[in-house]
């Protein structure tokens, strides 16, 4: 080989090299950002601010939460099949996370379905989703996007939930006439879900031998409900007794109870 052509190509092989120096040398362009206002939609922020009335108390809500930071593979002998398993949730996150308060234990996950949900590739990802918490024995929650939302009908979904997985708590000894009793976190209480017929208050009036307007009475002088604008509503107490509200337009108001909560069966 002569040493023109040695020289053409070292020549040439410089010329790359200072090609690949170049860019770093003056500094690759920083990349460029555009600050998110705020972490939650406009349809998202709607719904948080209703769930947070909504939620039990002596818990926390979350947003945004990573799947990955919930749910994990389960240890695969192959570390390829451990891989594609974590990264199927490792880009994915929960809309709202409801945690206890104290421990941070997590009750349940939230999901909010807006219009996008419709979506071949997002029904996909929900499927999967549902198989993934079930499979983990991890509560989901789905709420449907809505202009507008009852605090009741949220809570009661939840309290479902939660009642049926004994993370109620038991009261502390508290003033009958106290409604905004403080309320221990141990210890659970016992399931009762499985066990136990969900009775509304006509029937509970009539097992203990009275009219449904007397035991609304009753339950408001135990501090199980409170009358404001003349209607009757759940307190705290009532809420962790395992009272619901169910709206079927009815009068007096409609609610249903776990009857061994409520220790009424002495009381008239």
């Amino acid at each position: 080989m002569s040493l023109t052509i040695v020289a053409v190509i070292v020549l040439i092989l410089i010329l790359i090299l200072i090609l690949m120096v170049k860019p770093g040398a003056q500094g690759e362009p920083k990349p460029e950002y555009t600050q998110v206002k705020g972490l939650l939609t406009n349809a998202e922020h709607s719904f948080y601010k209703t769930l947070v009335n909504a939620k039990p108390i002596n818990s926390v809500i979350f947003c945004k939460v990573r799947v990955a930071d919930l749910l994990k593979p389960h240890s695969y002998k192959n570390r390829s099949e451990w891989q594609i398993a974590f990264n199927k949730i490792s880009a994915k996150h929960f809309d709202f996370v409801l945690c206890n308060a104290e421990t941070l234990d997590v009750i349940c996950v939230i999901e909010l379905d807006d219009k996008s949900h419709n979506t071949t590739k997002v029904k996909d990802r929900d499927l999967f989703l549902d198989d993934a918490c079930s499979g983990a024995e991890l509560k989901l929650i789905r709420f449907k996007a809505q202009k507008n939302y009852q605090v009741d009908s949220i809570r009661n979904s939840i309290m479902e939930v939660i009642i049926c997985d004994g993370y109620l708590t038991q009261p502390k000894q508290v003033d009958q006439g106290d409604q905004s009793a403080s309320y221990e976190n141990t210890p659970s209480i016992k399931n009762t879900c499985d066990t136990t017929e969900r009775l509304s208050s006509s029937k509970v009036a009539n097992k203990l031998g009275i009219k449904t307007t007397e035991f609304l009475d009753l339950m408001v002088k135990r501090g199980y409900l409170i009358v404001e604008n003349d209607k009757h509503q759940l307190t705290e107490k009532g809420k962790l007794a395992g009272g619901l509200f169910v709206e079927k337009g009815r009068t007096p108001a409609h609610f249903t109870w776990l009857e061994p909560e409520l220790n009424l069966s002495k009381e008239k």
